[in-house]
């Protein structure tokens, strides 16, 4: 499922990184650059686990933003 998948830095991949930390914690503290760039959508209600299949429709849709706005 692509929508579930997110690049990690070595540090936020390696030790004390994000480990099994839960979305709705690990986005909380993040910026609107790092949400943008990693095309995760702001509305931290989609960031709760029951949330997930709303959260993947929401995060498809900015993925086909970006890639539409790259082929134009």
């Amino acid at each position: 499922q692509l929508a579930n998948c997110m690049l990690l830095s070595r540090e936020e991949n390696g030790a004390g990184g994000k480990a099994d930390i839960l979305p709705h914690e690990w986005f909380a503290n993040k910026d609107d650059d790092y949400l943008e760039k990693h095309m995760i959508p702001r509305n931290p209600q989609l960031w709760r686990l029951e949330k997930f299949e709303e959260f993947i429709a929401a995060r498809k849709k900015l993925i086909k933003e970006s890639f539409r706005e790259l082929l134009v």
